[in-house]
């Protein structure tokens, strides 16, 4: 923000002064009931304003922000009973209250939305007025539109980059177009048409942002606005990819891409034959990837669920939201969720300026509700983006697999070093290796990782080659112990402990490893860190198992060969501690102990369940999930006990 922390005293004072004349002159238009009313107003304002700068000033920014709401509210209600006293969008005094406004919402607090949009009478094109509702202008189009890809996106990364690319100041990020356009968790900051109830352009043109003095050329700002005004359209292949990679000058290198990505393609669902009412629909991978793929921001993958509907599960699907159950089965075209997308019930779905979705999919979603709603997947409270993207990989070949995750995993890492950063990669028969480093250093990993494989093949057989995690799975080797931080806060969006050097992560369409290598370390330093998590992610990937199986299964294979004798005494004490602090089974399975504590915990149990004597049971369980049955059947099938009793009755022992 332009102004200095000594100014915000002075500047409170300045809005409350300039509203009262300019509320004070407007009324005067309208007869003196409106001026009467105006002035009434501009001095409420003005006390409010006064105490908000004390407020402000002594950093109470939650009082200061209640003040702010309540002056929106006042003047929101003066132009509803005022609907002939208009305000100037360009008037100084409003310029003012919206830095106000933008301020306070970048610092965390939660503001209800401040739009200028068109007066409905207005015959004036800057004519503007006052209001909180939800209201779009129509696009003001140009001859020819601007492109996100080639233009937007350079300009977005370049000036917002540091603070909401490659991190998430002010809570936040917009990594990729599908991020912009969701939002922060206080609110959309793109509406499609409205550049100037767009908070993004809002808090660029009031010099709010970006921070450290610096400014968005206005030329680049008015290509800002037109693209909103045209429609804030997406022109790229894939929503998801990130900004970085848009706006390199050398866009990356062309991989095949399958039809269908859960996540982030434009229509990832089937077409011929799904439409038809005589065939069977499935929901995982069929009806879930179109929702996945419309819904989110709004309904799923957000914190601040629209209209009560919670979709990030089947199960709160089930449920409904505030206008009641989103479907009846049996009765698809009579159903809430089918109505909203075709536009039949209130405003049409997906909103925000999205694409209605195509006939044919709607069409889809109906005929899975006319054939009873059912639920194909393994947990009704698995997330549902999940689900599609497990779905998507079941379908693929391992060679689609691969080309997807090249895509997306050079995109994590750009994501994470910047656009321009220079990295290699090396392809190898079952893994994909990437990073910011020397050849040789990804050939030492490579080298270290093949040479595990054969090893991963005993504990958990499967397909040779790249089938064998369903597709190549990527090792991510960074140099500096900074960046692999910064992935898992980027990619991840968490914080890894500071003793991290390494971890995995499956979620079926990403499975890969992440690991700080230097070019100091040797094979033995190297294989130290690798073992473990190659090991887990083999177990990830052989079907639906629970994390702590997979983590404890890695850790319990490798601990005898493990050199590092830190580590061991690490892996030994905090085995013990939480073994230990454990209350009780059920409460490892509930979910009530630490994430490290069910990692030490996973690697009891799985030691129990890889021993000699135990091998024949283990080997029995995997064949049964790799054949499709679930964990705990499968797991019951081979010990004759739940996991539940398998862990209570080794407690006794």
């Amino acid at each position: 923000m332009a102004l200095r922390l000594g100014h915000r005293h002075s500047l409170f004072h300045a809005v409350a002064a300039g509203l009262f004349c300019v509320l004070c002159a407007a009324a005067n238009t309208a007869g003196g009931q409106e001026f009467r009313s105006a002035e009434t107003l501009a001095k409420s304002l003005r006390g409010d304003l006064n105490t908000a700068a004390q407020q402000y000033k002594s950093g109470q920014k939650a009082a200061a922000a209640k003040a702010t709401r309540e002056i929106i509210e006042k003047l929101v209600t003066f132009r509803t009973q005022n609907p002939d006293v208009w305000l100037e969008d360009s008037n100084p005094t409003l310029v003012l209250l919206r830095r106000l406004h933008a301020r306070l919402q970048v610092e965390g607090e939660i503001l209800p939305p401040l739009r200028l949009v068109p007066r409905v009478a207005s015959t004036t094109p800057t004519e503007r007025s006052l209001t909180n509702e939800s209201a779009l202008t129509k696009s003001e189009t140009s001859s020819t539109g601007v492109s996100f890809v080639r233009t937007v996106a350079p300009i977005l990364d370049r000036h917002c980059g540091g603070c909401h690319v490659r991190s998430g100041k002010g809570g936040f990020r917009m990594r990729n177009f599908a991020e912009l356009m969701r939002g922060p968790s206080e609110g959309v900051v793109v509406f499609a048409g409205d550049p100037i109830g767009s908070r993004l352009i809002e808090t660029i043109e009031t010099g709010d942002m970006p921070r450290g003095g610096g400014r968005v050329p206005a030329d680049e700002l008015q290509t800002l606005k037109d693209w909103v005004s045209q429609g804030a359209k997406f022109d790229g292949d894939d929503p998801a990819t990130a900004l970085p990679i848009l706006a390199a000058a050398k866009p990356p290198a062309a991989t095949p891409r399958p039809p269908l990505d859960p996540k982030s393609t434009p229509k990832p669902a089937p077409k011929p034959t799904t439409a038809s009412s005589g065939s069977l629909v499935s929901f995982s991978s069929q009806v879930a990837p179109i929702l996945a793929e419309n819904c989110n921001g709004c309904h799923l993958e957000t914190g601040n669920v629209r209209g009560g509907l919670n979709m990030n599960t089947f199960a709160a699907l089930v449920r409904g939201g505030d206008s009641g159950e989103a479907f009846t089965a049996g009765n698809g075209d009579a159903s809430l969720l089918v109505r909203k997308l075709r536009g039949m019930e209130g405003a049409r779905m997906p909103g925000g300026g999205r694409p209605a979705i195509p006939e044919d999919q709607i069409q889809l979603i109906s005929n899975w509700i006319d054939q009873g709603a059912k639920f194909d997947g393994d947990d009704t409270a698995g997330n549902l983006t999940t689900i599609a993207k497990m779905a998507w990989v079941n379908q693929a070949s391992p060679a689609e697999v691969s080309a997807r995750r090249k895509a997306m995993s050079e995109s994590h890492l750009m994501l994470t070093l910047g656009a321009g950063t220079r990295f290699e990669s090396l392809q190898t028969e079952h893994f994909l290796l990437l990073g910011a480093t020397s050849p040789a250093t990804l050939q030492a990993v490579a080298e270290v990782a093949e040479s595990f494989v054969p090893q991963a093949k005993k504990l958990v057989p499967g397909e040779s080659g790249e089938g064998y995690f369903n597709g190549r799975a990527t090792i991510f080797v960074w140099e500096k112990r900074y960046d692999y931080s910064e992935f898992a806060k980027m990619v991840e969006q968490r914080s890894v402990p500071r003793t991290w050097t390494q971890h995995w992560r499956n979620t079926g369409l990403e499975s890969y490893l992440s690991l700080v290598v230097s070019p100091r370390d040797d094979a033995s330093v190297i294989g130290n860190r690798l073992r473990s998590p190659l090991y887990s992610l083999a177990v990830s990937t052989r079907g639906e198992v629970p994390r702590w199986l997979a983590e404890g299964v890695g850790t319990a294979a490798s601990f005898r060969s493990l050199k590092d004798k830190t580590r061991r005494r690490e892996i030994e004490t905090g085995t013990r501690a939480a073994w230990a602090a454990m209350p009780s089974a059920k409460a490892f399975f509930d979910g009530k102990m630490s994430p490290e504590e069910s990692d030490f915990v996973g690697a009891a149990i799985a030691s129990a369940l890889v021993a000699p004597k135990s091998r024949r049971q283990f080997d029995k369980m995997f064949r049964d999930i790799r054949a499709g049955n679930a964990f705990e059947d499968a797991f019951i099938n081979a010990y004759s006990l739940s996991p539940e009793d398998f862990v209570t009755r080794l407690r006794g022992q």
